[in-house]
């Protein structure tokens, strides 16, 4: 389960991650979608629900997830917060309940930034192509018409409408997770609260290329 949710994660990261053509150093997430709040409806291994809201062309965004995961007979809930910020230079994951959470650098950041839209596509096309993903359709998932990857490899299939996922499958049966987007509000006005870590969290900041290294305080 491991591996079907890092190839879920990584085919997510590849088909959402552009540049804006009229600033080639500016990347931006979602060229064609502003701002946002999508609601999401998880089945599977994990039920649940969860929120994202996002603005600035996705340079921020807040994702809201509420779960509760059931296997072998072990129940495990998760209320946790994950923030992008500064153009999507910085990743927050935070755990609400135990107001704990962790802060690193994008490790997709540095690669993309500055490069042309072309290459940038032939990168995606490399990894997903090893990845053994392939677009093999569009279907309409809330109200929004998406393009369909998927890849039999890593066992996934991923609906993106404008850089953005609105729904997710990995696995098969019982270890299988879904996550569908049930209600898009494009253009949305975001509160900026919605991108700050709450006061009363601690955090702790992982520098990605000293990961031996260990945890580094804030």
């Amino acid at each position: 389960m491991k591996k079907l949710c890092m190839g879920v994660l990584v085919l997510i990261l590849l088909l959402a991650f552009t540049v804006d053509k009229t600033n080639a150093g500016s990347p931006k997430r979602y060229p064609k979608v502003k701002s946002g709040i999508i609601k999401y409806k998880i089945s599977g291994m994990n039920e649940g629900t969860e929120v994202v809201y996002f603005d600035n062309w996705g340079g921020d965004e807040a994702k809201y997830t509420n779960t509760t995961m059931s296997m072998m007979g072990i129940t495990k809930k998760t209320n946790s917060l994950t923030i992008i910020t500064d153009s999507g230079q910085w990743i927050y994951n935070i755990d609400l309940d135990k107001k704990t959470g962790t802060k690193m650098k994008n490790p997709m950041y540095d690669q993309f930034a500055g490069k042309s839209e072309k290459e940038l596509e032939n990168f995606a096309e490399e990894m997903l192509g090893a990845m053994g993903a392939k677009k093999t359709g569009t279907e309409e998932v809330a109200g929004k018409i998406c393009d369909v990857w998927e890849s039999q490899m890593v066992k996934t299939k991923t609906c993106v409408w404008n850089g953005i996922t609105l729904k997710a499958e990995a696995g098969l049966g019982k270890m299988s997770v879904n996550t569908v987007a049930t209600e898009v509000i494009d253009g949305a006005s975001i509160p900026k609260d919605k991108f700050e870590v709450p006061s009363n969290v601690t955090l702790q900041e992982v520098d990605l290329s000293k990961m031996r290294g260990g945890w580094k305080p804030k």
